[in-house]
């Protein structure tokens, strides 16, 4: 058996040191390179949210909202997403405004119903779809780019000329609002 020199020794101790280094110039290159994508991923999905692109989600505006001092609501609301709202009757609509018998706001959830029969019910007038309109129970969803104008008899008669809030909002947690004047 064979004893190395001292300068073999040393030879191998400078490969051995060679090798560490590089693996631990390779692991910590590594997790710089993971470290940045992990910050792109954030990064990206941060402006997707603030943007309000890539979620999935309905996009819904109210165009116009108009509530008369007798009780009656009547709105345009339009799908400007990416996705459709499945089944209109399972949008929530809130109101808020000033009733004639309360000095302080009220805010009602109201129901859906295939007709306006009382008092706290929402219906859908019509679907608009380019110059072309439909009823509910023809077409009861909401594509990308189609309108729907809903009617609606609120609980409590509004206080003329008070202001007020219409809030819509889907399963799917897609929401638009829009204040009013009650006429």
């Amino acid at each position: 058996m064979r004893i190395p020199t001292r300068g073999k020794l040393r030879g191998n101790a400078y490969i051995l040191a060679g090798l560490v280094v590089s693996i631990a110039l390779l692991v910590s290159t590594m997790c710089i390179v993971y470290t940045f994508m992990k910050l792109a991923a954030i990064l990206s999905l941060t402006t997707k949210e603030t943007l309000g692109i890539g979620n999935g989600l309905p996009s819904l505006k109210v165009v116009d909202a108009v509530v008369f001092s007798n009780g009656t609501l009547r709105a345009n609301i339009t799908n400007d997403g990416p996705e459709e709202v499945e089944d209109l009757a399972s949008v929530d609509i809130i109101v808020s405004y000033t009733a004639n018998s309360s000095p302080t706001p009220v805010t009602y959830l109201l129901s859906f119903s295939l007709n306006l029969s009382s008092r706290g019910v929402w219906t859908v007038r019509r679907v608009f779809i380019g110059n072309h309109t439909f009823s509910y129970s023809e077409h009861p969803y909401l594509m990308p780019g189609e309108t729907v104008e809903i009617e609606a008899l609120l609980p409590s008669t509004p206080l003329k000329d008070s202001e007020g809030m219409l809030i819509i909002s889907t399963p799917d947690g897609a929401k638009a609002k829009r204040s009013f004047v009650v006429r």
